[in-house]
């Protein structure tokens, strides 16, 4: 299962479970916040300002650099947020692999996201 985002306009993008978490949570940690109903509920439509937002948070946690730098940086960023430490061989402390593929297909998808307001499909 994977979740893909489709704008108002038809176009679609796609990410697996994984992929999406890692974004989402990115994004969280430079100020995207995911809106919610009053029930307390995610959206699972976005507007323009809110698909503007998220691009505007992974911009911001991106940067400027080179792919192969961001990766580095993300990776370990996503690490030090996604993994607790442990010495149990149970949890493992590997960091989080993202590379420079990954930062192509992140900044494809603020392209994405700026073109206006998107749904979530599973």
């Amino acid at each position: 299962m994977g979740f893909d985002p489709r704008s108002t306009s038809g176009e679609e993008f796609q990410f697996n479970n994984l992929g999406w978490r890692n974004l989402i949570t990115f994004a969280e940690a430079h100020g995207f916040r995911w809106p919610i109903n009053a029930e307390g509920d995610e959206h699972e439509v976005l507007d323009a300002t809110e698909a503007a937002a998220i691009a505007a948070a992974i911009e911001l946690g991106l940067g400027h650099g080179s792919d192969v730098d961001t990766a580095a940086k993300v990776s370990e960023e996503l690490t030090k947020l996604l993994v607790t430490p442990s010495v149990s061989p149970l949890f493992p402390t590997n960091p989080i692999r993202f590379d420079a593929r990954g930062v192509e297909h992140w900044r494809q998808f603020v392209r994405f996201a700026r073109g206006g307001g998107f749904s979530i499909q599973f």
